[in-house]
């Protein structure tokens, strides 16, 4: 997850880059939020702890956000110039939107909280070239793909700070 922002609202320095950040006073009622964020918050269980995960999460809470039903709308709502921040966006709708010329970018927050989502790496079941494909897996798992990866911008950095520690 990343936080989205609208450029024309939010300048870069003052964007949001951590749940720290989101806490002051200066986002409430600024921040947007997808109602079905379950993966978002369990995953903010699971890092900090069930005490202090909850009291982050009431914290935010008293933020008064935006919530609406479907990330890509709140992203869309985003860019609109609706809020300026989105707390809950995924990186490949911030691309998208991005490319597409919306007024947007987005922050990796630190720490980086990892939600489970799975990002799948298939292959065919008989694809032409097996070998190919199987390399190609093997690849993109190592740490020179995942380097590259990073540097597109398809997925963050490790919590470590550095690719493959």
């Amino acid at each position: 997850m990343v936080y989205l922002y609208n450029v024309k609202q939010v300048d870069r320095a003052q964007a949001p880059k951590s749940i720290n950040d989101l806490l002051q006073s200066k986002w409430k009622g600024k921040m947007g939020m997808d109602q079905d964020a379950d993966d978002w918050l369990a995953a903010l269980l699971e890092y900090y702890g069930d005490e202090k995960g909850k009291q982050i999460a009431r914290s935010l809470g008293a933020q008064q956000l935006n919530i609406r039903k479907g990330r890509t709308l709140v992203s869309q709502l985003v860019a609109a110039g609706e809020f300026p921040v989105q707390i809950d966006a995924h990186h490949h709708e911030a691309v998208s939107l991005r490319k597409a010329g919306a007024p947007v970018d987005y922050v990796f927050p630190e720490p980086f909280v990892p939600v489970k989502s799975v990002s799948s790496l298939a292959i065919s079941s008989q694809p032409p070239h097996p070998h190919a494909a199987a390399l190609l897996v093997d690849f993109m798992l190592s740490k020179k793909g995942q380097e590259i990866a990073f540097k597109q911008r398809r997925w963050p950095r490790s919590r470590r700070g550095k690719m493959g520690q």
